[in-house]
């Protein structure tokens, strides 16, 4: 009995463990998924803007 116990603690510890290993993939897909984002935001809405001031800013000179 003791070892149908154990197998059966290993099976749901292994169980748990590839949930945590999923949603750990998941997470590190979620985050490279917002980063890309966040630097289409930053490339397409401020580097016109960015590139305006430099520009004025070296007419000024």
């Amino acid at each position: 009995m003791l070892s149908k116990n154990s197998s059966l603690l290993a099976r749901f510890l292994n169980g748990q463990k590839l949930r945590i290993r999923c949603k750990s993939s998941q997470l590190a897909d979620k985050s490279a998924s917002n980063m890309l984002r966040f630097a289409r935001l930053i490339l397409f809405n401020f580097y016109p803007k960015i590139w305006n001031v430099t520009l004025l800013f070296l007419l000024t000179l």
